[in-house]
């Protein structure tokens, strides 16, 4: 984050197959248009409550 002028950073998941859906989603964002975290706290705490919120409903493929 010291090099980037915004301090924004958009995270994603990868490797996982949502309900309903029959092929595996390569990328998909953890933020939306409104919060982007701007710390690593943030991307952690962004990362787990999306873990712990929407676990349900995909399963990880693969190796991940």
């Amino acid at each position: 984050m010291d090099y980037d002028t915004d301090k924004l950073v958009p995270i994603y998941g990868f490797g996982a197959k949502f309900l309903n859906e029959s092929s595996v989603n390569h990328c998909f964002p953890l933020f939306t248009q409104e919060f982007v975290p701007n710390s690593m706290e943030m991307i952690l705490q962004t990362y787990n409550s999306y873990m712990y919120n929407y676990g349900t409903i995909y399963t990880f493929s693969g190796p991940t």
